[in-house]
């Protein structure tokens, strides 16, 4: 969308948090452009390849997180700071039209595999960030704000590592198609939220989120789900040591298969 691009730009990187097991270096077959998002953590190619094992739950998984997505963006249409914010309107609308035309996308990709959404769906990692929001105004609407651009970072990313590891052609489309909607959706709500508070409060507040969010993420249990967790590489000796369909499969990686979700992080 067009005012993605005039939107103001973002520390390119971020001081890694130590001691989290969730921690990989990027693979060189990632674009290049993730190193740019200002995450704590990132995601090994690993994680893909373990997820795209099992590509109907996942896409249920993603299903409903665009859904969440566009109902959030629905609630925060008429919740503008103050009298009024030039743009908020505008940027809430589209954020819910990019998000329902990405829920049709995977709802399609699930119907052509001979599937359909299940009724109930949970998000312990969403629901984790949700928790963060302070109480109150104004504290309470800069933290949606933030907590939705974290949501939507995370996302891009986790895409970005999708459309490297997957073997199907469509699903890697897919996937690196939705890498610069998340990528233009997170700093629509950072443009926000730096528009009815003071810089430097938001890049705090961010920095602190950013932090939380690392440790909630490391904190998820594996599974085939766009926000879950990393087996750790610490588990090497416990998991078959072949990686099947990733780039740059190695006995020394991190020892992931498709179908190791068990244990915990």
């Amino acid at each position: 969308m067009a005012f993605h691009r005039t939107l103001s730009g973002l520390p390119e990187s971020s001081p890694p948090l130590c001691g989290l097991r969730y921690f990989g270096r990027v693979s060189p077959t990632l674009p290049p452009e993730i190193e740019a998002l200002p995450l704590h953590s990132r995601t090994p190619i690993e994680w893909g390849c373990a997820v795209l094992a099992d590509p109907i739950s996942l896409l249920i998984d993603h299903a409903f997180l665009e859904k969440k997505a566009a109902t959030n963006a629905l609630e925060l249409l008429t919740r503008w700071p103050n009298d009024w914010l030039e743009g908020w309107v505008e940027a809430m609308t589209g954020v819910a039209r990019d998000e329902v035309a990405h829920l049709a996308q995977v709802t399609r990709l699930l119907l052509n595999r001979g599937a359909r959404l299940d009724r109930f769906h949970k998000n312990p990692y969403a629901n984790s960030l949700r928790q963060l929001v302070r109480k109150g105004e104004p504290g309470d609407l800069l933290d949606r704000l933030l907590v939705a651009a974290l949501i939507e970072v995370r996302s891009c990313e986790r895409f970005a590592v999708l459309a490297a590891a997957s073997t199907e052609g469509e699903l890697a489309s897919f996937y690196r198609s939705l890498f610069s909607s998340e990528w233009g959706h997170y700093r629509i709500f950072l443009h926000l939220a730096r528009g009815f508070t003071e810089p430097a409060e938001v890049e705090a507040r961010w920095q602190q989120m950013l932090a939380a969010e690392a440790l909630i993420l490391a904190r998820q249990e594996p599974g085939p789900r766009i926000h879950s967790g990393v087996i750790s590489s610490h588990s090497d000796e416990e998991v078959d040591h072949e990686v099947t369909g990733c780039p740059g499969d190695s006995a020394s990686r991190s020892g992931l298969r498709p179908n190791a979700f068990g244990g915990d992080v």
